[in-house]
This record gives structure tokens, sequence and C-alpha cells, in this order.
């Protein structure tokens, strides 16, 4: 065991503690940790890392993984890498561990110098002493002894009614051992996703509770018979073994997991998924739940929980998270009904709170429910009285304290400690992204689009943020190019081509915006929308951008919506490309009166950039406390807005 700052850790059980308190850690980030700190100062260049992960296997990916690994580490332990306390980058030599180590203080069982021992009486001091004294002695020394005894027995007797009560306690939480093996696939590139997938599918298994992962790396090569593999599960301690596949052809992957029980080798069931690369991140999560389900078939009630009733809860729980990810209406209300039915199975379940929380953000997020944001703040706060360490309770918190509030501190907050809770979930580093675009802290934002494309490199909502602060930060370029990558990830999603077009708009390129806006109108089969996406672009290019803007306001409610992009912050953005300060103003105001959660985005957004000069505009938008960003120099030149959009 080894202290750092508030932390200490165990280098043989791999368990991380801040201020007496677990922190979650992954068993590949703790070897990580323990490698660096061993070492004593000295550099770990990448190669020792990877052996010491991957011992005689020709990792793949290592480089990738290696690099989430100091991520995540760093998270966990809130270290920045640009002033680390903890970890320090040396370019081309690997990392070091900088802060000082102390040992823990060994029990004080030790004797003292000799010098330091009082010398005892001269013998013929204690004889020459009155005998009633000799027999008072006597006498309490006995009493002594008596009491001392008595102490003992009542001791004892209090550890075995502990022992018996943990014993009880333990036999009811069974914890399930789990070793997850190298996939078997079909090609090189195949290959590096099988075995992403594999170490995304281990960390989503480990924050299970009572389910210890396993995943091995050594006997990648080795052969596969059940004799081999049936050794290794005994000598690894392991109670279920999950053997796979995974195959890519022409664009779409095959993925079989075998489910295997290590006391007799007997089968016990097959999954089976098809999808596309860019789907295998909800291929996980639907794979996550078929097994949680499926775990129950181990013999004498093993589960990865430790009852039934629990087992219930985080199978609704589970199955409200996958349709929240479909983010529809309709989907946001079915998962309402399953994280309600999880509280129905355990009133005390933290995570079905949270997650009742974050459906109802949604909502309020889409204005699709009035008090949804109150509804969130409360359900996150009740769920962090049952598990402060609810990572999704502080997120959500955090949004709330963004959106709602206007408090950006504690915004800021609650999300780095959700981070830090939990730093695969990429929503979280999405989220705290948001948070500090409308701070114009740009390169903090990209810094946190970085971890949450590491984690999950293929969900939409990831390039939708890159899209915003890239588009904000004056990168026009790196907003289109985003906005791209999100329409090839959901090309029939009509939000993409939204994005798509306002990248385009702020990059200074109309005529690709209205063409992706009439997408948008065909995507949505709104064959009026379609005409009126046309009309817009003749205006455009015969008239100017201050009539196509006027043009804009005149049909905003009939024009194709994605549902996204806030009405009420369009209504403010067309009447400022249409030149009309005092219009502009009035919409802001507006906002403003309203605790409209949009108008954080007045700030930073490009389309109010000639106005933000304007002390009158400024005053109106921080009159209600809201803070005004200092823009940084990532922010770019605001492209021309009266432009005479040239003819094709």
């Amino acid at each position: 065991m080894v202290n750092f700052s508030l932390f200490s850790f165990d280098l043989e059980s791999g368990e991380l503690h801040l201020r007496g308190r677990r922190v979650r850690l992954s068993s590949q980030n703790a070897k990580v940790l323990a490698m660096l700190i061993e070492a004593r100062g000295r550099p770990v260049d990448r190669e020792q890392i990877s052996k010491g992960l991957w011992p005689g296997v020709a990792f793949i990916d290592y480089e990738h993984a290696i690099n989430k690994a100091i991520s995540q580490l760093r998270s966990t332990l809130r270290d920045d890498p640009r002033q680390p306390r903890y970890i320090e980058t040396l370019p081309r030599k690997g990392y070091r561990f900088i802060a000082e180590i102390r040992q823990p203080l060994e029990a004080a069982t030790a004797l003292p110098p000799a010098s330091e021992i009082d010398s005892p009486a001269p013998l013929v001091e204690l004889f020459a002493m009155p005998l009633v004294h000799r027999r008072w002695r006597r006498k309490t020394h006995l009493l002594a002894f008596g009491s001392l005894l008595a102490l003992l027995l009542l001791l004892t007797a209090a550890f075995l009614v502990w022992r018996w009560q943990q014993q009880q306690v333990e036999a009811h939480h069974v914890t399930i051992s789990i070793g997850i093996l190298p996939m078997e696939s079909n090609s090189p590139t195949s290959a590096a996703l099988a075995e992403r997938f594999r170490l995304d599918l281990s960390d989503a298994l480990a924050a299970v509770p009572e389910v210890k992962v396993q995943t091995f790396h050594s006997f990648a090569a080795s052969p596969r018979d059940s004799n081999f593999i049936n050794a290794l599960a005994k000598q690894q301690k392991v109670d279920v073994l999950l053997l796979g596949s995974l195959s890519e052809q022409g664009g779409c992957c095959q993925l079989t997991l075998e489910v295997v029980r290590e006391a007799d080798f007997s089968h016990l069931t097959s999954l089976h998924y098809a999808g596309s690369p860019q789907q295998l991140g909800s291929i996980r999560k639907r794979l996550l739940q078929d097994l949680f389900a499926r775990l129950k078939l181990l013999p004498n009630g093993q589960a990865a929980s430790h009852n039934a009733t629990a087992d219930a809860a985080y199978q609704d729980y589970f199955a409200g998270r996958h349709l929240l990810d479909e983010r529809t209406n309709e989907a946001i209300n079915q998962a309402i009904v399953s994280f309600k039915r999880s509280l129905e199975h355990d009133s005390n379940f933290s995570l079905g709170y949270s997650g009742l929380s974050s459906a109802y953000l949604l909502l309020a997020d889409r204005d699709a429910f009035s008090d949804g944001y109150p509804m969130a703040r409360n359900l996150a706060l009740h769920a962090l009285q049952l598990d402060e360490n609810n990572a999704e309770a502080h997120a959500i918190l955090g949004c709330i304290g963004m959106s709602l509030d206007w408090n950006p501190n504690v915004a800021e907050q609650e999300l780095r400690r959700a981070v830090a809770l939990d730093p695969d979930e990429a929503i979280y580093h999405m989220w705290l992204a948001s948070l500090l675009n409308v701070e114009a802290r740009f390169p903090d934002a990209f810094e946190q689009i970085a971890l949450a494309q590491e984690n999950d490199p293929f969900w939409p909502p990831v390039y939708q943020t890159e899209v915003m602060v890239a588009g904000n930060a004056g990168l026009y370029p790196r907003a289109i190019s985003s906005a791209q990558t999100l329409t090839r990830l959901t090309p029939t999603w009509p939000f993409a081509q939204d994005e798509l077009a306002w990248a385009y708009w702020y990059a200074g390129q109309p005529d690709q915006a209205t063409s992706a806006w009439r997408r948008l109108a065909e995507l949505k089969s709104d064959a009026a929308g379609v005409r009126l996406a046309e009309e817009g672009q003749k205006i455009l290019r015969t008239k100017g951008t201050p009539v196509y803007a006027l043009w804009r306001l005149q049909h905003l409610a009939s024009l194709p919506d994605s549902g996204y992009h806030a009405r009420s912050l369009q209504l403010a953005e067309w009447q400022a490309y249409a030149g009309n300060l005092p219009a502009t103003l009035a919409a802001v105001k507006a906002m403003v009166y309203n605790h409209d959660p949009a108008v954080i985005q007045v700030g930073v957004d490009p389309a109010f950039k000639t106005y933000r000069s304007s002390d009158a505009f400024m005053q109106v938008y921080s009159s209600y406390g809201i803070q005004t960003p200092q823009m940084g120099p990532l922010a770019g030149n605001q492209p021309a807005q009266n432009q005479k959009a040239s003819k094709k």
C-alpha cells in the first residue's frame, strides 16, 4: 500500500481509495498506475506499458489503448496534463509518476531503543517494601487480570457475532467472476474492431455491481481447445467465460458470443448481433443487457446482483438506457416507463432515479415537458441521497446548473465529478465540452471531445458537439468536416443535415447550407418544406444574405425543423443576419426574460459576433447574471453576412 496526495493505492490488489473511499478503477488502468508508481520517478515508456499489459502478445492497437488508459487515469486522479500533479508526459520517452509517494505508517509494535526504556527498580528496593503493599499489588494484579479476561471474552463474543453476520451477508452477495477471451476475426480490420469492442465490453461489465471482470491477453495466439481454456479458467478463478468472434465484410459486422460455465465447461447460451462498425457501440449496450439477463442461468442462484429484485431492477434500467439512445420523444417516454418499473422493483435503486432524471432532462431540452428541469433536478438529488457516487446524477445536476441556473461554476464542478467517477462515459465528456464551449474555453472543450471520441468513436452526438464547438471557435473547416462525419454515420437523420447546413452557413458558404436544408426537408418527406427550401435558395442567389434572412424570418414557422436548433435562438440569429440590431436585441431580451436555456449560446454564437461589441447588446445579454465569455484566440472571423451569393 502506498499513499500520494489524498489517495492510497494497493499495489497488489489494484484498489484505489480517495480519503478512505474506494474509487472505481479498471484492472487495466490499475496495472498502468502500479507500473508508474513502482518506477519511483523513472520514465516508463509505451513499450514497457504494452509488455506489462499484454505480455507476449503483438497487440493490434496498443497505442490507442495506452492513450485511453492514461487519459482515464488522469480523469480519475483529476490530473491536468498541462499542469500535472501525478502523471507527467515525457515526449518520446513515455510517462513518469511525479507525486510524492509515502509509505503507510506501520503498526506500533516494535519496541523503542533500550536507552529509552525506563530502568526497572532494583530488586533490593522491591523486597524492602512493606508486605501489605505486596499483598495489595497482588490483588490489583488479579483484578486487572480478571478485567482483561472478561474484556477478551466480550471482544471474542462480539467478533463471533460480527463474523456470523458477515457470513450471512456474504451468503446473499455472490460475486461473479467473468473472463473475456480475445475474439476471433477474419481480417486485420475486424481484429482491431474486435479488440476495441472486447475492451469496451470489459469496462462496461466492470461497472455492474457484484461482477468481477478478468480480461485475458496472454494467450491470444494459443489454441482454443476446451482443455486449455478450462485450465486457464481454473487458474484465474473465473466463474464464466465469454468466447466470441467478430467478422466484417462489406461494411457489415457479425458478432457471436458464447457464454460458458467454468465449473463443468457447459455451454449456457449464444448471443448473435449484426450491424455496421458504426453501430458497435449500441450493440455493446444491447449485449450488456442480454448478458445480464442470462447470467441468472448460473448454478446455485448466482447472478450479477444479490437478489432477484435487483436483477429485475437492473434489467428494466438497462432497457431504459437503450431506449434513451434512440433520442426520439416516443422512445424517451418508453424509457420513463422502464425506469419507473425498475423503481417498482427496488425503491432505493439510485440508478433508476438518475435514469428517470436523464429522460426528463431530454424532454426539457426539447421543450416537450414544461416541468422537465425541476423534475430532473429533484430526481438527481434523490439519486445522490441513495448513492453519492452516482456519476449520472452529478452530470445531470451539471447540465441543469448550466442550462437553467446559468451557474457555470456549479455546473463545471458537477460535470467534472461525473467524469472522475465514470471517465469511460462519452456523454459526460460531451456535456462538459458544451459547458466549456459557452464559456469560450475552446481548447479545453476540444480536449473533452477527444476523450468522448476515444470512448465512443461512432456515437453521433459527439460529432454534433464538435460541430457546435468548432463553429463557435471559428474553426469552420473542422466544423464542416465533423458535420460530414455526422451525416455519414446517420445518413437518414434530418438532424445531421441541419448541423451540416449551419456549419456551412457559419463558414460563409450559404449555397451549400441551403442545399443541406433542402435535404433535411427531403428526409422528413416534407414536400412543402422542399418547395420552400428551393424558393429560399433562389432568393439567396439573387438577392443576398440580408434579404434571405428576412425571408427566413417570414417563413420560420413553416420551414422544416430538426427539433434541435431552438426556434427562439434562430429568431435572434436571423434578425442579426438581416442587420436589424433593435429586433435582435428584442429577441435576445425575450430569451433572457423567459429564462430560455438556449440564451447561453448567444455569447459565442457566430451570428452575434458583430453585435458583441455593442454595449446595449451585452447589457441585455448579461442583465440576468449571465456571465459574458472572453473570446479566446481560436475565435475566427465572422464570415460576411451581406454577401451576395453568386449564381451557379
